[in-house]
């Protein structure tokens, strides 16, 4: 990466040379492609069968349903993170419990 001197001595990145960077817009934390698990219920006529691996992401699917259940991609973990999901779920009256029977619900 390429610096540049700014006022006596300071060295900034170059800020044509940064690359894009995506974020999160549920955890608003950098994001890279990745391996997903979708843990909420299984939904009719959609790509969406609990426990379906993704690579590379959200599957495309998500952004035409989270217009209707914006906490749809709250239900997709990191495949480390699955037992502790599905604790979560079990778990009554817990944010993933809530998600998980909002969806299971319509």
């Amino acid at each position: 990466m390429v610096k540049k001197k700014v006022d006596n001595e300071v060295m900034v990145p170059d800020i044509e040379q940064l690359e894009t960077v995506k974020k999160d817009p549920v955890s608003d934390k950098t994001s890279t492609p990745k391996t997903l698990v979708y843990v909420g219920p299984t939904l009719a006529f959609t790509l969406l069968w609990q426990n379906r691996t993704f690579s590379g992401g959200y599957p495309a699917e998500v952004g035409h349903l989270e217009q209707k259940h914006p906490y749809i991609k709250r239900l997709f973990v990191e495949p480390n993170k699955v037992p502790d999901a599905m604790r979560a779920i079990a778990t009554k009256g817990s944010a993933m419990n809530v998600y998980f029977n909002r969806l299971k619900g319509e």
